[in-house]
């Protein structure tokens, strides 16, 4: 799940506070959503949530 109202408004992960953009620019330089998960501790499905959701931002810009 995303939360905005956290971090100054920085889209979140809710559950692990680790802002969103992060997490999807990990997975673009690591290459692997399993390997981003692991390394933040988080689970799969919040990394791919993350990714969708700048991947989102993106695409409104």
């Amino acid at each position: 799940m995303i939360d905005t109202g956290r971090a100054v408004g920085q889209p979140v992960a809710s559950q692990s506070g680790v802002p969103t953009v992060v997490l999807a620019d990990a997975v673009e330089a690591e290459g692997s959503v399993e390997d981003v998960a692991r390394i933040f501790e988080v689970s799969v499905s919040v990394v791919r949530d993350a990714v969708q959701f700048e991947h989102g931002l993106k695409r409104a810009a």
